[in-house]
């Protein structure tokens, strides 16, 4: 929904802004932080390959979007191993891939779906562009007809150096210096908060909600299961974070 109060002028006369998101990761009463690229941007994608079915007893006289569809796979997996640095984060992903209903008939089409991530917008236009020109050319090649729908994602998101120095300190000050940790690396997962940095100077923390000793599957799981004592230490950072850019 960022995008959308954005463009409804949320950000208006807005001059700093401070979010949170928690981490199973982190101990509760910690906070990582990270200056610069953090979250990816990101974009999804579906490619329709159609072919000419018929009987699997007779392949000569079909054109199969089922083979087709294994090359196109395997051919965009080149994309970040041939054509973006190392030093460079990308990702592309198949996710899924339907085709077919019935083991003895080569079906009319299949589709691909997947998901490309990136670390700036120059970087996702150029992903993007891999996939629909490879997935195209690779379809002429076996005689598949093919169409590459590409749909929105999320922005990156950078934070600000100097806000995110300010809500370290602030954190530092109020829960000791132990309670702020750099996080390691970015993350190719994504976040739209993104929006709202592209408006106002600002940074974007995990939150810690790991009961030490307990170990709890990751986020966006049923066994997800969070210390709900982070609920204090996240009002104590927005509450910390919005005095120190009023002060500033």
């Amino acid at each position: 929904g960022a995008e959308v109060m954005v463009n409804e002028g949320v950000m208006d006369g807005v001059s700093h802004c401070m979010g949170l998101h928690v981490s199973p990761y982190l101990d509760v009463g910690t906070f990582g932080l990270l200056p610069g690229f953090m979250y990816a941007g990101v974009e999804d994608f579906k490619i329709t390959l159609t072919g000419k079915g018929g009987h699997a007893a007779n392949p000569e006289l079909c054109t199969d979007p089922i083979v087709c569809g294994g090359h196109v796979i395997v051919a965009l997996q080149s994309i970040v191993a041939r054509h973006v640095s190392p030093f460079t984060p990308a990702v592309v992903t198949i996710g899924a891939a339907r085709g077919g209903n019935k083991h003895n008939i080569i079906p009319d089409e299949m589709i691909l779906e997947g998901t490309i991530r990136s670390d700036n917008l120059a970087n996702r236009d150029k992903l993007r562009g891999l996939v629909t020109d490879i997935s195209a050319a690779t379809a002429k090649a076996h005689g598949c007809s093919c169409t590459v729908e590409i749909i929105k994602g999320y922005v990156p998101l950078i934070n600000d150096e100097e806000a995110t120095e300010i809500v370290a300190q602030a954190l530092r000050a109020a829960c000791g210096e132990d309670a702020v940790i750099t996080l390691p690396t970015p993350t190719m997962g994504a976040e739209d908060f993104a929006y709202y940095l592209q408006k106002a100077p600002g940074t974007f923390i995990n939150l810690g909600v790991k009961n030490p000793g307990d170990e709890r599957n990751a986020i966006h799981t049923a066994q997800f299961f969070p210390d709900e004592a982070a609920l204090n230490y996240g009002i104590l950072a927005e509450v910390a974070s919005a005095l120190a850019f009023m002060e500033k």
